[in-house]
């Protein structure tokens, strides 16, 4: 048998197997709406507008936490071969000697709040409030085009 005879059989069992082992079933038509909610789930547009609103939230709370206290602590541990003065510089006393030791721990807790800076928080505030409302529309607006665009096609 020639090549040409022998690729015909073969296409000839390959459609004679079909309904033996089923043919696949037609695709179910795409509803409207099923199409617009694959669509703002996966579409780039859309996810670029959400990061970029979460983006703006995100900037909103670290301007709002400007109101808030600062907390730092600090601790430090040294361990020496030689024992070492275990008080600081400025207690001192002629009248006491002061204790000697080789393990030195120190620890320090500082607070900061700042009572006016003229109206700076306040101002940053709202700026990323306006920032968040913009990447609000933004995103409603990457949502509303691409619906469009759906709905068209």
């Amino acid at each position: 048998m020639t090549n040409q005879r022998l690729w015909a059989v073969a296409r000839l069992l390959a459609l004679l197997a079909l309904p033996m082992y089923g043919a696949p079933a037609a695709a179910a038509p795409l509803r409207l709406s099923d199409a617009v909610r694959l669509a703002l789930a996966q579409h780039p547009s859309v996810q670029q507008a959400e990061a970029q609103r979460a983006q703006a939230e995100a900037r909103l709370r670290q301007a709002r936490a400007a109101w808030f206290p600062t907390l730092r602590l600090a601790g430090s541990l040294y361990q020496y071969e030689e024992p070492m003065a275990a008080w600081p510089i400025h207690g001192f006393d002629l009248t006491r000697i002061p204790p000697f030791d080789e393990t030195l721990m120190q620890g320090g807790l500082q607070i900061d709040y700042t009572l006016f800076d003229g109206g700076a928080r306040e101002a940053r505030v709202r700026q990323a409030g306006r920032l968040r409302d913009a990447g609000q529309a933004a995103h409603t607006n990457a949502e509303q085009r691409l619906i469009a665009r759906v709905v068209a096609a």
